[in-house]
């Protein structure tokens, strides 16, 4: 059963606001990093309906997160019909005119990508330093952008009430990695990154930038960490600082301080300090308690709770 249009929120950012406003309908949640960071996203539970793109100024990447329906775009008089569902990606070029039509309800997530973003990252990342175009995409399976996604819902969905506002290095991390992905699969431009995939070699960190980083960590754990502020240690891109940082530890960044903020929170646990769970995960830099349990359920198997009892 389809649910009545709610009110269009004030605060969300532009093309979201642009996309209620034409649909008549408000997104389920709306992601933001912190400003100057630009990554932001929505989730759509949307209606059959039929919409016209353009006017909007960031490019759109979608994933059907949910449901199943026959979807079609019209271009310059030509039709495109599909199956699409779970999973199924798509990508809608800033100022594109196209009719989308969705016969079915379904639930989408939608990430917002300003085209200075794709311009920064070129300048930093391809070869020539030129800008390159990132080609329409309707409905197609991308293995890579699928997991990408199940990744980012997961995460997101984790924060509860606290879901316009995650873990900032996690939001900026996914978003170099998905701007790579995007700009090696489907456009012309070559990136500078013919050795990215090696964990090991001369693109890991050397050891005194290691430690430099680590130690930086391990001090401010109870702060929103930001991957500038990591990777301005080291006087790296942020893209390049990532793939350097995984050589020298094996895991990202965020999978580092996320196993970092987990291990000093089962100390605190295990010490009789008279903390409460919710004391020691905001001690350790996480959004809620329940963020916390779900990661320290994940790695250790058991609630926060149950571990501090079995200890």
């Amino acid at each position: 059963m389809v649910r009545a249009a709610l009110p269009v929120e004030e605060n969300v950012t532009d093309a979201v606001s642009t996309i209620a406003q034409r649909l008549q309908w408000q997104p389920l949640y709306v992601v933001r990093a912190d400003e100057g960071s630009g990554f932001y996203a929505a989730k759509w539970q949307l209606p059959p309906h039929r919409v016209t793109s353009g006017c909007i100024l960031d490019h759109i990447l979608v994933c059907h997160v949910e449901g199943v329906t026959s979807a079609s775009k019209t271009t310059d008089g030509t039709t495109v019909r599909k199956h699409s569902h779970a999973g199924a990606v798509s990508f809608i070029p800033s100022g594109e005119q196209a009719v989308y039509a969705l016969e079915n309800q379904s639930s989408f997530l939608e990430l917002y990508i300003s085209p200075e973003m794709i311009r920064r990252f070129c300048e930093q990342h391809a070869k020539t330093g030129r800008c390159g175009s990132i080609q329409p995409l309707f409905a197609i399976e991308d293995p890579w952008l699928g997991g990408y996604f199940r990744m980012l819902a997961s995460e997101i969905e984790t924060y509860g009430d606290s879901a316009r506002k995650p873990d900032s290095l996690l939001l900026d991390q996914a978003q170099k990695l998905m701007l790579r992905h995007l700009l090696r699969a489907y456009s012309d431009v070559r990136l500078d990154d013919h050795q990215a995939e090696r964990p090991k070699g001369p693109y890991a960190l050397r050891p005194h930038l290691f430690r430099r980083v680590t130690e930086f960590i391990r001090t401010n754990l109870a702060a929103d960490i930001c991957l500038t502020d990591l990777a301005e240690l080291v006087n790296l891109s942020e893209a390049h600082f990532i793939r350097s940082f995984y050589g020298a530890a094996g895991s990202t960044p965020y999978q580092y301080i996320l196993h970092e903020r987990l291990r000093s929170c089962a100390e605190l646990l295990r010490a009789a300090n008279g903390l409460s769970v919710a004391e020691v995960a905001k001690l350790m830099g996480f959004k809620n308690q329940s963020h916390f349990a779900t990661k320290c359920k994940a790695r250790y198997g058991v609630t926060p709770t149950r571990y501090r009892h079995n200890s």
